[in-house]
């Protein structure tokens, strides 16, 4: 953890921005243990393997943090509610569990590198020079967008709500040797953890079909963004022949997956959700082929069938009801 990123974060329990920071074991600039105490209502948050934990108390983990303050002498203080926010206690536990899978059958498959090339990563190189401040990636998982980030040298709080798929990232990054100026948190994408108004740019792929509520998530990144940020996000898109995917997902089953109970994106209430949220956006929609498909080809025929049939699809006029992924570009309130 670098110490420059207090001046982006808050207390996830009582949102105060005064916060103190005590580092235990250092390495150059990064701080590898310590932790970071709210002055208003006295929590603490740990630092380990250079990660800090912003989790709220009720989503903790309790033997990790029990561990940490025995070896510390710190005060454990009051730990989470066991019966709170259970869909997503379990979505820590099974990337606690799955982190190396997960990685492997669907941030690395053929068909996601596909579908970042198409969706974020054009967008990304056309608003880079245009996004004017820090960037905040929700549900950075293992990394996919955050190494582009990373390339192009732009500053970037990157959270997910499971420190495994953290350290997996920076196992990426520091085996890439990339320089960079990426702080990555444990947070809970749908509250995230940062001041308001300090991000030019918020970034959430196939983030809000695993929050209990998209609508509350939007709403407080839409808090993060300065006047004038971008937004984008990827989800899937709640299809009229989704039926077909979940078959072929029966039959030959891809990935494991650990979603909210209703993961499918319908259009007219993400439109809803972004304008109610001050954020101007364009849809767009791709992917009107199994990713199944993928698997039996390599990169170059990959991005070319997607984008293909993308472009010829999406100029069906109401086809893009029929296509397994939505996609928002917005901008908040009026461009500067």
């Amino acid at each position: 953890m670098d110490e420059n990123l207090l001046r982006y974060i808050i207390c996830p329990d009582c949102k105060s921005g005064s916060l103190s920071l005590t580092p235990f074991t250092r390495d150059r600039n990064q701080i590898l243990e310590g932790v970071v105490t709210c002055n208003s209502c006295g929590n603490w948050f740990r630092i380990e393997n250079g990660i800090l934990d912003l989790l709220p108390t009720n989503l903790r983990r309790h033997d990790v943090n029990a561990d940490f303050a025995k070896k510390h002498g710190l005060a454990i203080g009051r730990s989470g509610d066991d019966g709170a926010e259970s869909q997503k206690k379990a979505q820590i536990s099974f990337f606690r569990d799955n982190v190396t899978h997960y990685d492997e059958d669907v941030t690395d498959s053929m068909f996601f590198r596909t579908l970042d090339r198409v969706t974020f990563e054009r967008w990304f190189n056309e608003n880079c020079e245009k996004i004017a401040g820090p960037i905040l990636e929700l549900g950075c998982g293992t990394g996919q967008q955050s190494i582009r980030i990373a390339k192009k040298c732009r500053e970037a709080v990157c959270l997910d709500i499971s420190e495994e798929m953290i350290v997996r990232v920076q196992e990426k990054i520091d085996r890439l040797n990339i320089p960079h100026r990426l702080h990555f948190i444990v947070g809970d994408a749908e509250d995230p953890p940062v001041k308001n108004a300090m991000f030019g740019a918020c970034i959430m792929c196939s983030t809000l079909h695993h929050v209990s509520s998209p609508q509350k998530a939007i709403r407080n990144l839409s808090g993060k963004l300065s006047d004038g940020g971008l937004f984008f996000s990827s989800d899937p898109h709640d299809s009229y022949v989704r039926f077909i995917f979940d078959l072929l997902m029966r039959i030959w089953k891809l990935h494991d997956e650990k979603a909210s109970d209703d993961p499918l994106i319908k259009e007219k209430l993400l439109r809803q959700w972004l304008t109610d949220a001050d954020i101007r956006s364009t849809l767009r929609f791709s992917t009107y082929l199994p990713p199944h498909l993928f698997l039996f080809l390599n990169e170059r025929s990959s991005l070319n069938l997607l984008s293909r049939t993308d472009n010829f699809f999406n100029r069906i006029p109401g086809f893009y009801k029929f296509s397994g992924l939505i996609v928002s570009e917005g901008i908040k309130g009026e461009p500067r």
